[in-house]
Protein backbone atom coordinates (compact mmCIF):
# COMPACT_ATOMS: atom_id res chain seq x y z
CA UNK A 1 0.00 0.00 0.00
CA UNK A 2 1.51 3.27 -1.12
CA UNK A 3 1.15 5.91 1.59
CA UNK A 4 2.80 8.66 -0.42
CA UNK A 5 1.62 11.04 -3.05
CA UNK A 6 3.85 13.13 -5.26
CA UNK A 7 2.48 16.55 -6.06
CA UNK A 8 3.05 20.24 -5.45
CA UNK A 9 0.48 20.67 -2.66
CA UNK A 10 1.45 21.21 0.93
CA UNK A 11 -0.63 20.64 4.04
CA UNK A 12 -1.70 23.02 6.77
CA UNK A 13 0.70 25.16 8.74
CA UNK A 14 2.09 22.94 11.55
CA UNK A 15 1.58 25.77 14.02
CA UNK A 16 -2.15 25.36 13.47
CA UNK A 17 -2.17 21.66 14.28
CA UNK A 18 -4.21 20.76 17.34
CA UNK A 19 -2.01 18.88 19.79
CA UNK A 20 -5.02 16.95 21.03
CA UNK A 21 -5.64 15.52 17.58
CA UNK A 22 -2.01 14.36 17.43
CA UNK A 23 -2.77 11.84 20.17
CA UNK A 24 -4.88 9.82 17.72
CA UNK A 25 -2.75 10.22 14.58
CA UNK A 26 -1.22 7.19 12.93
CA UNK A 27 1.31 9.26 11.05
CA UNK A 28 2.79 12.73 11.11
CA UNK A 29 2.24 14.65 7.90
CA UNK A 30 5.07 16.34 6.09
CA UNK A 31 3.49 19.74 6.14
CA UNK A 32 6.16 22.38 5.66
CA UNK A 33 8.53 23.41 2.89
CA UNK A 34 11.60 21.79 4.41
CA UNK A 35 14.42 21.34 1.85
CA UNK A 36 14.44 17.61 2.58
CA UNK A 37 10.79 17.45 1.49
CA UNK A 38 11.73 19.15 -1.76
CA UNK A 39 14.35 16.48 -2.45
CA UNK A 40 11.78 13.71 -2.10
CA UNK A 41 8.87 15.77 -3.48
CA UNK A 42 6.32 13.97 -1.36
CA UNK A 43 3.40 14.37 0.97
CA UNK A 44 1.77 11.57 2.89
CA UNK A 45 -1.77 10.39 3.36
CA UNK A 46 -2.75 9.44 6.89
CA UNK A 47 -2.29 5.72 7.47
CA UNK A 48 -4.76 4.25 9.94
CA UNK A 49 -4.45 0.54 9.28
CA UNK A 50 -0.91 -0.38 10.34
CA UNK A 51 -1.55 -3.79 8.75
CA UNK A 52 1.71 -3.85 6.78
CA UNK A 53 3.90 -2.20 9.39
CA UNK A 54 7.01 -4.03 10.63
CA UNK A 55 7.53 -3.68 14.41
CA UNK A 56 10.56 -1.71 15.54
CA UNK A 57 12.86 -3.62 17.90
CA UNK A 58 13.22 -1.56 21.08
CA UNK A 59 15.42 -1.93 24.16
CA UNK A 60 16.39 0.17 27.17
CA UNK A 61 19.96 0.77 28.35
CA UNK A 62 20.57 2.08 31.87
CA UNK A 63 24.03 3.61 31.97
CA UNK A 64 26.43 6.19 30.60
CA UNK A 65 25.47 7.24 27.07
CA UNK A 66 29.14 6.75 26.18
CA UNK A 67 28.38 3.03 25.92
CA UNK A 68 25.32 3.36 23.70
CA UNK A 69 25.30 0.83 20.87
CA UNK A 70 24.52 3.33 18.11
CA UNK A 71 24.78 7.08 17.41
CA UNK A 72 22.83 8.89 20.14
CA UNK A 73 19.92 11.13 19.25
CA UNK A 74 19.74 14.26 21.40
CA UNK A 75 17.57 17.37 21.21
CA UNK A 76 18.64 21.01 21.15
CA UNK A 77 16.41 23.99 21.89
CA UNK A 78 16.79 27.10 19.76
CA UNK A 79 19.04 29.76 21.35
CA UNK A 80 20.30 27.34 24.04
CA UNK A 81 23.89 26.52 24.78
CA UNK A 82 25.27 22.98 24.81
CA UNK A 83 24.29 21.66 28.22
CA UNK A 84 23.51 18.50 30.21
CA UNK A 85 23.68 15.22 28.24
CA UNK A 86 24.41 17.17 25.07
CA UNK A 87 27.52 18.56 26.77
CA UNK A 88 28.61 15.02 27.70
CA UNK A 89 28.26 13.92 24.08
CA UNK A 90 30.33 16.94 23.06
CA UNK A 91 33.15 15.90 25.41
CA UNK A 92 33.06 12.29 24.27
CA UNK A 93 33.16 13.34 20.61
CA UNK A 94 36.13 15.70 20.99
CA UNK A 95 34.12 18.95 20.99
CA UNK A 96 32.62 18.35 17.55
CA UNK A 97 29.26 19.69 18.74
CA UNK A 98 30.59 22.91 20.26
CA UNK A 99 32.68 23.54 17.13
CA UNK A 100 29.54 23.48 15.01
CA UNK A 101 27.68 25.60 17.53
CA UNK A 102 30.42 28.24 17.47
CA UNK A 103 30.44 28.26 13.67
CA UNK A 104 26.72 28.99 13.63
CA UNK A 105 25.30 25.93 11.86
CA UNK A 106 23.72 24.03 14.71
CA UNK A 107 20.20 22.53 14.78
CA UNK A 108 17.62 24.68 16.52
CA UNK A 109 14.35 24.79 14.62
CA UNK A 110 11.97 21.86 14.31
CA UNK A 111 13.15 19.77 11.36
CA UNK A 112 16.81 20.82 11.69
CA UNK A 113 19.35 18.06 12.23
CA UNK A 114 23.08 17.36 12.29
CA UNK A 115 24.69 13.93 12.05
CA UNK A 116 28.15 13.16 13.42
CA UNK A 117 29.51 9.66 12.87
CA UNK A 118 32.84 8.58 14.35
CA UNK A 119 33.11 4.77 14.60
CA UNK A 120 36.46 5.03 16.40
CA UNK A 121 34.89 6.88 19.31
CA UNK A 122 32.47 6.14 22.16
CA UNK A 123 29.67 6.78 21.54
CA UNK A 124 30.13 6.23 17.82
CA UNK A 125 28.25 9.37 16.91
CA UNK A 126 25.21 11.53 17.49
CA UNK A 127 22.12 12.84 15.75
CA UNK A 128 21.23 16.31 17.01
CA UNK A 129 17.66 17.40 16.33
CA UNK A 130 16.21 20.88 16.62
CA UNK A 131 13.40 21.31 19.17
CA UNK A 132 12.44 24.91 18.45
CA UNK A 133 11.59 27.18 21.38
CA UNK A 134 11.32 25.46 24.72
CA UNK A 135 7.86 26.89 25.44
CA UNK A 136 6.47 25.57 22.14
CA UNK A 137 7.62 21.94 22.19
CA UNK A 138 4.81 19.42 21.71
CA UNK A 139 4.70 15.72 20.97
CA UNK A 140 3.67 16.60 17.43
CA UNK A 141 6.67 18.85 16.80
CA UNK A 142 9.06 16.35 18.40
CA UNK A 143 7.78 13.58 16.11
CA UNK A 144 8.24 15.84 13.08
CA UNK A 145 11.83 16.62 14.01
CA UNK A 146 12.64 12.96 14.67
CA UNK A 147 11.08 11.98 11.33
CA UNK A 148 13.21 14.45 9.38
CA UNK A 149 16.33 13.38 11.26
CA UNK A 150 15.78 9.70 10.49
CA UNK A 151 15.27 10.46 6.81
CA UNK A 152 18.55 12.38 6.83
CA UNK A 153 20.18 9.47 8.71
CA UNK A 154 19.11 6.99 6.03
CA UNK A 155 20.39 9.28 3.28
CA UNK A 156 23.65 9.87 5.17
CA UNK A 157 24.59 6.18 5.29
CA UNK A 158 23.55 5.62 1.70
CA UNK A 159 25.47 8.57 0.29
CA UNK A 160 28.69 8.10 2.25
CA UNK A 161 29.25 4.69 0.64
CA UNK A 162 30.51 3.09 3.84
CA UNK A 163 31.59 -0.53 4.17
CA UNK A 164 28.22 -1.95 5.13
CA UNK A 165 29.78 -5.18 6.38
CA UNK A 166 30.89 -3.15 9.40
CA UNK A 167 28.18 -0.47 9.42
CA UNK A 168 24.99 -2.27 8.42
CA UNK A 169 23.53 -2.53 11.93
CA UNK A 170 24.48 1.07 12.72
CA UNK A 171 22.86 2.32 9.51
CA UNK A 172 19.54 0.76 10.51
CA UNK A 173 19.63 1.48 14.26
CA UNK A 174 19.61 4.49 16.57
CA UNK A 175 20.17 5.13 20.26
CA UNK A 176 18.18 7.96 21.79
CA UNK A 177 17.85 9.91 24.98
CA UNK A 178 14.39 10.66 26.37
CA UNK A 179 14.28 13.79 24.25
CA UNK A 180 12.03 16.54 25.59
CA UNK A 181 10.99 14.68 28.74
CA UNK A 182 13.12 16.57 31.25
CA UNK A 183 14.19 20.06 30.29
CA UNK A 184 11.49 20.14 27.64
CA UNK A 185 8.80 19.22 30.17
CA UNK A 186 6.98 16.68 28.00
CA UNK A 187 5.54 13.73 29.94
CA UNK A 188 7.85 10.76 29.46
CA UNK A 189 5.17 8.73 27.67
CA UNK A 190 4.58 11.57 25.22
CA UNK A 191 8.32 11.85 24.56
CA UNK A 192 8.79 8.12 23.96
CA UNK A 193 5.65 7.80 21.86
CA UNK A 194 6.59 10.82 19.74
CA UNK A 195 10.12 9.53 19.13
CA UNK A 196 8.77 6.17 18.00
CA UNK A 197 6.08 7.78 15.84
CA UNK A 198 8.72 9.93 14.15
CA UNK A 199 10.86 6.88 13.40
CA UNK A 200 7.85 4.86 12.25
CA UNK A 201 6.71 7.64 9.93
CA UNK A 202 10.22 8.05 8.52
CA UNK A 203 10.24 4.32 7.77
CA UNK A 204 7.04 4.66 5.76
CA UNK A 205 8.84 7.12 3.49
CA UNK A 206 12.12 5.18 3.45
CA UNK A 207 10.26 2.08 2.29
CA UNK A 208 9.33 3.89 -0.94
CA UNK A 209 13.00 4.13 -1.96
CA UNK A 210 14.98 1.00 -2.83
CA UNK A 211 18.29 2.66 -2.01
CA UNK A 212 17.39 3.57 1.59
CA UNK A 213 17.42 1.36 4.68
CA UNK A 214 14.68 1.58 7.31
CA UNK A 215 15.37 2.00 11.02
CA UNK A 216 14.79 -1.40 12.62
CA UNK A 217 16.26 -1.00 16.12
CA UNK A 218 15.95 1.71 18.76
CA UNK A 219 17.88 1.83 22.03
CA UNK A 220 16.54 4.21 24.71
CA UNK A 221 19.32 5.39 26.99
CA UNK A 222 19.22 6.97 30.44
CA UNK A 223 21.84 7.22 33.16
CA UNK A 224 19.34 7.14 36.03
CA UNK A 225 17.86 3.80 37.05
CA UNK A 226 14.41 5.16 37.93
CA UNK A 227 14.12 6.86 34.52
CA UNK A 228 15.23 3.69 32.73
CA UNK A 229 12.64 1.59 34.54
CA UNK A 230 9.89 4.13 33.91
CA UNK A 231 10.87 4.17 30.23
CA UNK A 232 10.65 0.37 30.12
CA UNK A 233 7.21 0.48 31.75
CA UNK A 234 5.99 3.04 29.18
CA UNK A 235 7.28 0.86 26.35
CA UNK A 236 5.38 -2.10 27.78
CA UNK A 237 2.22 0.02 27.78
CA UNK A 238 2.76 1.17 24.20
CA UNK A 239 3.39 -2.39 23.05
CA UNK A 240 0.14 -3.51 24.68
CA UNK A 241 -1.88 -0.63 23.23
CA UNK A 242 -0.90 -1.31 19.59
CA UNK A 243 -2.87 1.72 18.44
CA UNK A 244 -0.13 4.17 17.49
CA UNK A 245 3.26 2.46 17.35
CA UNK A 246 4.25 -1.12 16.58
CA UNK A 247 7.22 -2.32 18.63
CA UNK A 248 8.82 -5.48 19.89
CA UNK A 249 10.45 -5.01 23.29
CA UNK A 250 13.61 -6.70 24.52
CA UNK A 251 12.98 -8.71 27.67
CA UNK A 252 15.27 -6.92 30.11
CA UNK A 253 16.90 -3.56 30.73
CA UNK A 254 20.60 -3.75 29.94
Amino acid sequence: KNKLRSNGSRGANPAQEDQASFNSLRSVELVDADPLDAIFGIDRYEDISGADRIPIEVEVFNGDLKWSKYPVMVGHFKHDGIVSAESAIDRYLDNKLSERHLMGFYPGDIGDQEIIYDPQNSPIGTVIIGLGDKEDLTGYSLARSVEKAMLKYAVFFRDNKMDMAHNEEVATSISTLLVGSNYGKLPMKESIRSILLGIQDANEIIDQFDSLRRITKVEFVDYYEDNAYECYKVLQELRAEKNTVDISLKGDIT
